[in-house]
């Protein structure tokens, strides 16, 4: 049985209280592109907004599996410039992307989040080099939503929800059974990066436990999952850097846990 972390209880108001994402228009870094693809998405947002309700529709309706994926991609801010991904991305035939997305689309429609996640992995049928969690779990989250006959939704996994609910989770298990699943850092190198990710081994399942938990969570709280998984996310520190922004508050969480470890191991 799922435990309702204390954060979350006591930040309930808080999330029930969120106000819906709205973005401003996309990154000038993403015009001027010729491919086919590219013109349709400019031809779909002329405005450059992309909402997550816009992707929804685009999901739902399913007439364009590699605009969604792209469309997707452009949303979830893919990098143009010192790893250019999308311009990778842009490289793959069309094809490919749409057989990748109508397989997965398959096993999402069956919950099954595991085999998904695995296929999106290196070494996976669906791999694409610098295409990690952050990003093909979007994919996930928009084929999910899309789709009314799934009970329990898939949600996106980035480096902020990740360490989100590394902090959740380890307030209501312990931190003995999360360093089991998850790389814990050390005090200096998460002040620096702040980034806690699972095992490679255990990513899968660590994804898994992080859409049921959350599931349990959001209806607990009475809010949609995807509702609580925003407020997660909190706000870019660069427009926000105070000390309840959510990114904030988990970072704080996740030092005090790590001195506890320490701490402990020290013993």
């Amino acid at each position: 049985m799922h435990i309702l972390p204390k954060y979350l209880i006591l930040n309930r108001r808080r999330i029930r209280s969120l106000p819906p994402q709205a973005l401003p228009q996309w990154s000038n870094n993403y015009n001027g592109y010729t491919e086919s693809v590219m013109s349709r998405l400019y031809d779909k947002f002329p405005s450059k907004v992309i909402q997550r309700d816009d992707l929804v529709s685009l999901y739902r309706d399913w007439k364009d599996p590699c605009l969604c994926f792209i469309a997707t991609m452009v949303w979830g801010g893919i990098d143009t410039t010192k790893k250019k991904r999308l311009q990778n991305l842009l490289t793959q035939p069309e094809s490919e992307i749409t057989e990748r997305m109508e397989k997965t689309r398959r096993l999402i429609k069956r919950g099954l989040y595991p085999l998904a996640f695995i296929s999106w992995c290196k070494g996976g049928e669906n791999n694409i080099e610098g295409i990690g969690y952050s990003f093909f779990s979007k994919i996930f989250f928009f084929m999910g939503q899309s789709i009314q006959s799934l009970q329990q939704k898939p949600l996106i996994l980035d480096k902020w929800t990740c360490n989100a609910f590394f902090a959740l989770f380890t307030q209501t298990v312990g931190i003995d059974v999360s360093r089991e699943l998850f790389y814990i850092p050390s005090r200096e190198a998460f002040e620096k990066n702040r980034l806690i990710y699972p095992k490679t081994a255990d990513s899968a399942f660590v994804y898994t436990l992080y859409v049921t938990h959350m599931n349990y969570w959001a209806n607990a709280l009475k809010v949609l999952p995807n509702q609580l998984e925003q407020f997660l996310f909190g706000v870019n520190l660069r427009r926000d850097n105070g000390p309840n922004n959510p990114r904030n508050e988990i970072t704080k969480m996740i030092l005090e846990m790590i001195e506890h470890l320490n701490q402990g191991d020290g013993e």
